[in-house]
């Protein structure tokens, strides 16, 4: 149980484990396309298809609406006024798309359900605003105590900070601890902290391979760390 885990901080088990949410946990494109499509059609605009909505997600809402706006995963200069009048629109649309269509990948609350029950404290460190973070995990029932939003701290992955205040936390040091998620921000976010990474095949890293980003291990689900 839990051996690739165990063998990543061979000799010893790890004490702390830290998941990113959106394209990690759960797959929640569906909701945020509602929401980028009740923006855009709020401003007149022509709906984005799925794919490009994935290539954008996994750097905050922000950054999000500032992609859905331009269209691409660079976004041109933006007008502020039409920005800042898009993000409420966004945010209003999916604060009630949220938890609409999202499911949680293969295996993921048994995996959060196993560390748990190994003593292996686990933490959520996510981009996501925490006025969304709650809600939807209450509503998939993954239940964890020490989460981190987009919003909680001064900076969001892939800045170290939110890491090292989960290390903080649990007074754990770096290589007492793991990073398992599905992009950039995550897998640099872990090597800045001095944390081993996991990361996973099948989420959200704005069309690039995560193995670009050399993470210390690499899975194509979540059954694989059970």
């Amino acid at each position: 149980m839990l051996a690739a885990l165990k063998k990543l901080l061979a000799p010893q088990p790890p004490r702390l484990v830290i998941f990113d949410l959106d394209g990690t946990l759960v797959d929640s494109v569906r909701d945020l396309k509602s929401a980028l499509d009740d923006m855009h059609h709020a401003l007149g605009m022509p709906l984005a298809d799925t794919e490009q909505v994935r290539r954008w997600v996994g750097n905050g809402a922000q950054m999000l609406v500032r992609r859905a706006l331009s269209y691409d995963l660079e976004p041109s200069p933006l007008d502020e006024e039409r920005y800042a009048q898009a993000y409420q629109l966004f945010l209003e649309a999916y604060r009630q798309h949220n938890g609409e269509a999202a499911e949680l990948y293969e295996g993921a609350l048994e995996l959060v359900s196993r560390l748990q029950a190994a003593s292996v404290a686990v933490a959520i460190v996510t981009n996501k605003p925490a006025r969304f973070t709650g809600p939807l995990l209450d509503q998939l029932g993954l239940q964890v105590p020490f989460v981190l939003s987009g919003d909680s701290l001064a900076h969001k992955k892939p800045h170290p900070l939110p890491l090292l205040t989960c290390l903080d936390h649990f007074e754990c040091s770096p290589d007492e601890a793991v990073m398992v998620g599905d992009s950039s921000s995550d897998i640099l976010a872990a090597k800045a902290a001095g944390l081993k990474s996991v990361g996973v095949s099948y989420g959200y890293n704005h069309g690039v391979s995560i193995s670009e980003l050399k993470p210390d291990l690499i899975v194509d689900s979540l059954t694989e760390l059970s």
